[in-house]
């Protein structure tokens, strides 16, 4: 819930290395924040008893962003934030995610933090080999075209239009393997 030490995380992962780093020292601190980070499973904004708080994030969203503003790591933690968003609860009113976060995914200068979440959705699937019938591939895709629909419902266009492409990957993915089932992923 702190934006300073997750900032503070990507400068040291990404920014330039101080002189008096010896390259294992990096090496060391940059596997051990991947770690930290791949990790992260528990969004921003949320509470200490487990609930969420769409003030919160947007708060703490503002802070980061800010902090990065007009810097070259900004896209670099906008990407790694949005794979964290996918952790998300969903809205009181029913939205699969929650709208103070819909609304930050949504806007104009946010096309990073989308790819961080699509990113993050693809990667929540895990490694392995496509379904020979393509039938895990069609619920997928289904599932990411109705929370397109209902993201594009809620006003939200940008944010629908990049979880339809999730929907068409997996859709894409489902024909692919009818027309070679034995393909690995």
């Amino acid at each position: 819930n702190d934006p300073a030490f997750f900032c503070a995380l990507i400068r040291i992962l990404y920014g330039p290395k101080s002189d008096d780093e010896s390259s294992e020292r990096r090496r060391t601190l940059a596997r051990n924040i991947n770690y930290l980070l791949y990790g992260w499973r528990i969004p921003p904004g949320t509470r200490e008893d487990g609930s969420f708080s769409g003030e919160n994030f947007s708060l703490w969203f503002c802070a980061a962003k800010n902090a990065f503003a007009s810097t070259e790591l900004a896209e670099l933690a906008l990407l790694r934030l949005g794979r964290i968003l996918v952790h998300c609860p969903s809205d009181p009113d029913g939205l699969w995610i929650d709208r103070a976060v819909a609304e930050a995914l949504n806007s104009e200068d946010a096309q990073a933090l989308r790819d961080g979440l699509k990113s993050g959705f693809r990667n929540s699937r895990g490694a392995g080999f496509l379904d020979p019938s393509g039938k895990q591939e069609k619920d997928l895709a289904e599932k990411y075209g109705q929370m397109a629909e209902d993201a594009e419902n809620a006003g939200y266009q940008r944010l629908a239009a990049d979880i339809r492409e999730i929907s068409d990957y997996y859709d894409g993915d489902s024909e692919r393997v009818k027309r070679f089932p034995k393909s690995p992923r």
